[in-house]
C-alpha cells in the first residue's frame, strides 16, 4: 500500500520497511508528508545497521545524519541486542484533508533511549481502512529484517484535539502498580496546521483523584526535555512534541524519599486541554500505587550441616524484584544469580548454603546488594530495612547407643539417647523387622517407646517374638543418626564359654598362653561378670578380674598369659566365672555355672627314628618314623649339606603307614639334617651322613611296535655312578588277559650286549592280535602276579623311586599292504606300499618275474611308492614282497596281462529287489559274487563305503565283512537302519570295477549263520594257551547278554550284560570264572546268548556248547 508493505483488512497491518535515502525523494507508493516545522516523516525506517537486525529511525536527533542503507559501524547503530519500536498514531475524521497526525515513540539505538516525535500519514485512501477508529499503534521486532504491526485501537476523545494518558505511560509501572513517586507522560495534539502550537496552554489541567494537585505539580511551559529519567521537571508541556509530563518527585530517582509521596491504593489522574478553537479533550487514567515494601520472614531457628533454610519474601502488589535479593549467612553472600535456582515459588526461597559453616549461633541477613541496611526492593522501588535473623547451627548428630539388648518378660531394652548440638531432640522412630534385619519392617507402636529426658534413657518394649531394630533419631536441625541390625528377643540363656583347646589339648610351658571365647547371641555378654584364673603346674596361679579380662578381649576372644614353671606332661586349669561357682552373666541377668578346662603341657619336640638299615642308607628312599603324640607334628625342615631344601618332593609321607616318611637324596649329597617342629613350636634335630651314590639306574625302552609271532624289545639300563646290579633285573611280558612270561636274570645274561638287553617273547603264548597291546616291565622285586614294587637296583643299593618301570608296545601282525597304482603292463610299474603301524623296511624289497629277481627298483619312503621296469614282457608272473620294521612280510602277486582292460563285476548271491534303477535287500548277511575271468581279482583292493564313508577295507579287521576268496564271495552284515552301500575292487591287471551300489534295510533281529549258526572256535580249546572266539551271527545291532554255565547248570561267568553289539558280533572267553583268575576244568560248558532289539523289543536266544580240553604236557 501507501506505506511500502501489505495492508490487511482485519485488525493488523504489516508494514514492510523501505530503506530511503536522505533527504527523501518522491516515490510512487510512498509520499513524503511534512508538519508545519518542515520535518519529513515516513512510516518506513531507514537502514540502521544489520548488526542486530534493527533499523534506525530517521526522526528526531538522527535527521540528516543517517548513513543510508547499510550503515557503517556497529557502535553507531545498535546495542547488540534485539530492540523494538512502537508507533502511536492519532488522527482526525475531517474529510477535507487526508493528513493525519501521529505521535511516534521509537528506540534510538545510538543513544540507547526512547524518543518521541510527530509525523503525518496518508491513510484515508487505503482500501478497507475503518475511518471511525482513529488510533493505531505500530510495533517492530528484530527478525530477518524489521517490520511493523499496526493495531487499530479506539479513539480517546472527539474533535480535532487529542489528549491521551494510559497506565502504560506511567513510570515505574509493573503488574498494574506504580510507585509512590511515579512519572506520567501524556500526549496533547491537534491536526490544525499549526499542530501542537494550536493548543491553549492555559487550558491544560491536571487533576489527581479529581482534586487539583496544588503545589504538588507545576505546569511547565515550553522548554526542551532532557533524555532519561533523572532530571525531568515536575510537570510540563512541550509545544513541539505535544507531550505532557507530570511527576511526584524532584529527586534523581522516584524512590529517593521526597516529600509528599502518593499514598498506596487506587488513584485517578485526569488530563484536560483545549485548542484555540475551544475544542476540549479529556483523558483519564486509573492506576494503583504500591506503597508497601516486600515483607521478609525467616522460617526456622535451628539448622543442620550443611545448612538449609527457608525465607519467605512477599509483596502482594507489584511483586518482589528478585535481582535485589541477596542473602548473607555466616560471613558469606549469595547473589541473585546464585539464588535463582533456589526459588521454590513466587514467595518461598529455599537456601542450600554451599559454604562450610561451623556450629554455633550464626547470623543470616537479607539485603539488596547495595547496602546491608536496605532490604529487598519490589518491582516499583519500595524497600525496607534489611532483616536479619540468628540461627542455631547444630553440627552434631544426635547420639543413640545400646545399653542393654536382652529382656525377659516385659523388661525393656535400654538405649542412651541425647543431643548436645544445641537444637535438642526432635523425633525418635523405631522400625521392627520380623523376618530379617531388613525384611518385614513396620513402625514400632508409640507405646513401646518411653524416653526419660532427665536420664536420657530410652526404654523399648519389643514384641515377644523378637525383632531386628532399625532406629532413627533426629534433632531439631534434622541431623539424623541411624542404628540398625540390633536383634532383641526374650533371653533366658546364659553366655557360652568356649575354650580354645590348643593342639590335642596341649599347651606349652613354662608360661602358658590360653584363649577362651565368651558369647551371648541375644542379650550380649555383661563383661563386668567375667573373671578368670589359671592354676596348676605345682602351686602356680594367676587371677584376672573383669577389668583385666576386658583389656585382653578382642571380638569376644580373651587371650591370657600366666608366668609359672611347667614341666613336660604337667597340667593347669583355666576357670571363667562371675562369683563363686556362678558363671558369666549376660546383660539380661542370665548366668550359668563356672566354666573350667584343664590343659596338658607339651615341652618336648617330635621324635625322629631312622627305619632304613644302616647298610642301605642310600637305598632309595631313606625311611624315617617322625611323630609327635602330644600337640602333633607341624612341619619338617630338610637340610642337605647345611642348605635348606625347598622342594616338597624330597621328603614325602607314606600314604599307607602312619608317621612314615621317605627321603629321596639329591645327587652328590653327603649329609642330611632334619628339624621336626610340633604345633607348639618345640623342635627336634636329627643329622646323619649318607653315601655319595643315591641315584638309581635309568631304564630306556626302544621302539614302539612288536610283531605277533616273535615280539622283540630292546631295553637299555644304565647307572654311571656304581653300575647296574644285573642280578636284580627281571623282565615281564604280559597282556590285558593276564598272559605272562617272565625273564629272570639268568635268562637275560646271554641276551645282554653292554647295557642293552634284547628280549624276544613267545608270540604263541600270548595269542597276540593286530592292534592289541603288550606290556613290558623291568623290575627287581615284586610281591605276586603283577604286584611290582621296585625297579632295577644299582651296586649301591639304589632303586628307582617309581613302583615299576614299564612300557606298552603296540602289536603289529600284518606286513605292508601293496596295490598297483598303474596298469600291470605299464613301464615303469608303480606300486603303493603302506604300513600304518611299524612302517615299511625300505631295505626288504624282493621283486621277481617268473622267479627271476629284479634288482633295479626305487622306493620313495615319503610317498610310499615303489617303481620298477618290467623286463620279461607280457603274461609274466610278478611277485613282490617287503617287510615292516618288526619283521611282518607283505606280498603282491599279479600277472602282466597286457590285453585286460575291464575291471571285475559284481552280482547278488542272495535275494534282492529292484525299484526302478535302485537295488535293495533285506537279507542278512548280504552276499555278493565278484568275478574277473581275465586277470583275476586283487582282493587287497576291496573297499566298501557305507553312506559315503569308507568304513571297511579288506586288510582291516572288521566283524561285519567276510571275504571268501576261493568262492569269489563277499558277505556283509549291514546292521540296523537304511544304508547305501558302494563296493569297488581292482583286478590283477589294475582295472578297477564299476561301483556296485545297493541299499540295505535291516529287518527283524535273529541269530543266523547259514553254515553253522552261533558257534565258537577253536572248539575244544585249552585256556592255558589261548581263548575261544564266539560268533553270534546277529542280523542287526542289538543289546546282548551272554553267560557261561557248566553242564550241571551252575553259573560260571558273565561275558557281557546288555551290551550294544554290531553284527555279526564276536565274544571271547578265556576259560576263567567270574573272579577272572580261576581256570575252569575240562568239560562241556554252555553259553546262553540273549539278544534284544530295542526298536521292536524283540528278543532272540541261543545256546552253544563249548568244550574245554587241557592236554597234559
Amino acid at each position: 500500500g501507501a506505506v511500502g508493505g501489505t495492508f490487511e483488512y482485519d485488525r493488523y497491518i504489516w508494514v514492510a520497511p523501505t530503506a530511503m535515502p536522505w533527504p527523501p525523494v518522491s516515490q510512487p507508493d510512498i509520499k513524503p508528508i511534512g508538519d508545519n516545522n518542515g520535518h519529513a516523516t515516513y512510516v518506513s525506517f531507514t537502514d540502521c545497521h544489520y548488526c542486530c537486525g534493527f533499523w534506525r529511525s530517521p526522526f528526531g536527533d538522527d535527521q540528516g545524519t543517517n548513513s543510508g542503507a547499510g550503515g557503517e559501524s556497529s557502535d553507531d547503530c545498535c546495542l547488540n541486542t534485539g530492540r523494538w519500536a512502537k508507533i502511536k498514531m492519532c488522527y482526525d475524521t475531517l474529510v477535507t484533508t487526508s493528513k493525519e497526525h501521529l505521535t511516534v515513540m521509537w528506540w534510538d539505538c545510538k543513544t540507547g533511549q526512547f524518543k518521541y516525535d510527530d509525523i503525518a500519514l496518508d491513510i484515508l485512501g487505503v482500501e478497507g481502512f475503518n475511518t471511525e477508529q482513529h488510533y493505531v499503534e505500530f510495533a517492530t521486532t528484530c527478525l530477518d529484517g524489521p517490520f511493523a504491526v499496526v493495531e487499530i485501537l479506539e479513539r480517546p476523545c472527539e474533535g480535532t484535539i487529542v489528549v491521551s494518558v494510559k497506565q502504560q505511560d506511567l513510570y515505574p509501572y509493573y503488574n498494574g502498580y506504580t510507585s509512590t513517586k511515579p512519572r506520567l507522560t501524556g500526549y496533547i495534539g491537534d491536526n490544525h496546521p499549526e499542530g501542537t502550537s494550536w493548543i491553549d496552554r492555559s487550558s491544560i489541567k491536571f487533576k489527581l483523584d479529581l482534586l487539583e494537585p496544588g503545589d504538588l505539580i507545576t505546569i511547565y511551559d515550553g522548554g526542551q526535555w532532557a533524555d532519561g529519567f533523572g532530571s525531568f521537571p515536575y510537570s510540563g508541556y512541550d509545544t513541539t512534541s505535544g507531550i505532557f509530563r507530570a511527576g511526584w518527585s524532584a529527586g534523581v530517582y522516584p524512590y529517593d524519599n521526597p516529600a509528599n509521596p502518593l499514598p498506596g491504593g487506587d488513584h485517578i489522574a485526569t488530563l484536560t486541554a483545549q485548542n484555540k478553537n475551544h475544542q476540549t479533550c479529556t483523558d483519564t487514567v486509573h492506576f494503583m500505587v504500591d506503597a508497601t515494601p516486600p515483607l521478609v520472614i525467616f522460617e526456622q531457628k535451628c539448622l543442620g550441616i550443611p545448612p538449609e533454610f527457608d525465607i519467605v519474601i512477599i509483596d502482594r502488589e507489584s511483586g518482589v524484584n528478585r535481582d535485589s535479593v541477596y542473602v548473607r549467612f555466616a560471613g558469606n553472600d549469595l547473589n541473585p544469580s546464585q539464588l535463582a535456582s533456589m526459588w521454590v515459588n513466587d514467595t518461598l526461597l529455599h537456601v542450600k548454603w554451599p559454604y562450610s559453616v561451623s556450629g554455633g549461633i550464626r547470623e543470616a541477613r537479607v539485603w539488596n546488594g547495595s547496602s546491608t541496611s536496605h532490604g529487598p526492593v519490589d518491582m516499583v522501588g519500595n524497600w525496607s530495612t534489611a532483616l536479619k535473623h540468628d540461627y542455631q547451627v547444630d553440627a552434631t548428630a544426635p547420639h543413640i547407643s545400646l545399653v542393654k539388648n536382652s529382656y525377659r518378660y516385659r523388661r525393656p531394652v535400654l538405649f542412651n539417647v541425647w543431643d548436645d548440638g544445641g537444637c535438642g531432640l526432635y523425633k525418635i522412630m523405631f522400625d521392627e523387622c520380623t523376618t530379617s534385619p531388613t525384611g518385614g519392617c513396620t513402625p514400632a507402636p508409640e507405646e513401646s517407646l518411653v524416653y526419660d529426658p532427665q536420664t536420657e534413657i530410652l526404654r523399648y518394649y519389643p514384641p515377644t517374638s523378637g525383632a531386628w531394630i532399625q532406629a532413627t533419631v533426629k534433632d531439631s536441625a534434622h541431623n539424623t543418626t541411624f542404628l540398625d541390625s540390633i536383634y532383641c528377643v526374650e533371653d533366658y540363656d546364659p553366655p557360652m564359654v568356649t575354650f580354645v583347646r590348643g593342639y590335642n589339648g596341649y599347651h606349652v610351658g613354662p608360661n602358658p598362653t590360653i584363649k577362651f571365647v565368651v558369647t551371648d547371641g541375644v542379650a550380649g555378654v555383661d563383661w563386668e561378670t567375667v573373671n578368670a584364673t589359671i592354676s596348676g603346674c605345682g602351686s602356680g596361679q594367676c587371677s584376672y578380674p573383669w577389668t583385666e579380662v576386658l583389656n585382653h578381649m578382642q571380638n569376644d576372644t580373651v587371650t591370657l598369659s600366666c608366668e609359672m614353671e611347667c614341666s613336660d606332661s604337667n597340667s593347669f586349669t583355666v576357670s571363667v566365672y562371675w562369683s563363686g561357682n556362678w558363671g558369666p552373666a549376660d546383660k539380661g541377668g542370665n548366668y550359668g555355672s563356672k566354666a573350667s578346662w584343664t590343659y596338658k603341657v607339651d615341652k618336648a619336640g617330635p621324635s625322629i627314628t631312622l627305619k632304613t638299615p644302616s647298610d642301605s642308607l642310600c637305598y632309595p628312599p631313606l625311611e624315617f618314623e617322625i611323630k609327635d603324640s602330644k600337640s602333633g607334628l607341624a612341619t619338617i625342615y630338610v637340610y642337605e649339606d647345611s642348605s635348606l631344601v625347598t622342594e616338597d618332593t624330597t621328603l614325602t609321607p607314606d600314604p599307607h603307614i602312619p608317621y612314615w616318611w621317605r627321603y629321596y637324596p639329591s645327587a652328590g649329597v653327603s649329609r642330611l639334617d632334619l628339624v621336626a617342629v610340633d604345633s607348639l613350636g618345640n623342635e627336634t634335630h636329627y643329622g646323619m651322613e649318607i653315601k655319595d651314590d643315591c641315584t638309581p639306574p635309568t631304564v630306556a625302552f626302544g621302539g614302539g611296535y612288536v610283531s605277533c609271532e616273535n615280539p622283540t624289545v630292546s631295553i637299555e639300563i644304565t647307572d654311571d655312578a656304581s653300575g647296574v646290579d644285573w642280578s636284580s633285573v627281571h623282565v615281564d611280558f604280559y597282556t590285558s588277559t593276564y598272559r605272562l612270561q617272565t625273564f629272570y636274570p639268568e635268562d637275560l645274561a646271554d641276551l645282554r650286549v653292554g647295557d642293552v638287553i634284547t628280549v624276544t617273547a613267545d608270540g604263541d603264548l600270548f595269542s597276540l592280535s593286530d592292534g592289541s597291546l603288550l606290556d613290558v616291565v623291568v623290575y627287581s622285586y615284586k610281591t605276586s602276579g603283577t604286584g611290582y614294587s621296585r625297579g632295577p637296583v644299582d651296586s649301591s643299593g639304589n632303586w628307582t623311586e617309581t613302583m615299576w618301570i614299564h612300557k606298552q608296545y603296540f602289536v603289529d601282525c600284518k606286513g605292508p599292504a601293496m596295490s598297483l597304482l598303474t596298469k600291470s603292463y605299464d613301464s615303469p610299474v608303480k606300486v603303493k606300499v603302506e604300513d600304518n603301524r611299524s612302517g615299511v623296511d625300505a631295505n626288504s624289497f624282493v621283486i621277481t618275474e617268473n622267479g627271476n629277481e629284479v634288482t633295479s627298483y626305487s622306493y620313495d619312503a615319503s610317498t610310499g611308492v615303489l617303481s620298477f621296469t618290467p623286463t620279461l614282457g607280457t603274461k609274466t608272473q610278478v611277485h613282490i614282497s617287503a617287510s615292516d620294521n618288526v619283521g611282518n612280510i607283505g606280498f603282491l602277486s599279479y600277472h602282466n596281462y597286457d590285453n585286460d582292460s575291464k575291471g571285475p563285476t559284481f552280482s547278488f548271491a542272495s535275494k534282492y529287489k529292484t525299484d526302478g534303477n535302485i537295488m535293495y535287500t533285506t537279507e542278512v548277511p548280504v552276499k555278493i559274487k565278484v568275478a574277473d575271468a581275465a586277470s583275476g581279482i586283487d582282493w587287497n583292493s576291496l573297499v566298501l563305503k557305507v553312506d559315503g564313508e569308507e568304513m571297511f577295507y579288506y586288510e582291516s579287521e572288521c566283524e561285519s565283512l567276510i571275504v571268501e576268496q576261493d568262492q569269489g564271495l563277499v558277505e556283509y552284515f549291514p546292521g540296523a537302519g537304511r544304508k547305501q552301500i558302494v563296493i569297488t575292487i581292482t583286478d590283477n591287471a589294475g582295472n578297477i570295477s564299476d561301483p556296485f551300489i545297493f541299499w540295505t534295510e535291516a529287518g527283524e533281529l535273529f541269530l543266523t549263520d547259514v553254515e553253522h549258526g552261533p558257534h565258537n572256535y577253536p572248539n575244544p580249546f585249552d585256556p592255558r594257551e589261548r581263548y575261544t572266539t564266539i560268533i553270534l551271527g546277529l542280523s542287526k545291532s542289538a543289546e546282548v547278554t551272554a553267560k557261561i554255565y557248566d553242564f550241571a547248570g551252575e553259573f560260571v561267568r558273565t561275558l557281557v550284560r546288555d551290551e550294544w553289539i554290531s553284527p555279526p558280533g564276536k565274544l571271547y572267553w578265556d576259560g576263567k570264572t567270574e573272579d577272572g583268575e580261576t581256570e575252569v576244568g575240562n568239560g562241556t560248558y554252555l553259553c546262553h546268548i540273549k539278544a534284544r532289539d530295542p526298536e521292536t523289543s524283540k528278543t532272540v536266544t541261543a545256546v552253544i556248547k563249548i568244550t574245554v580240553l587241557k592236554e597234559d604236557k
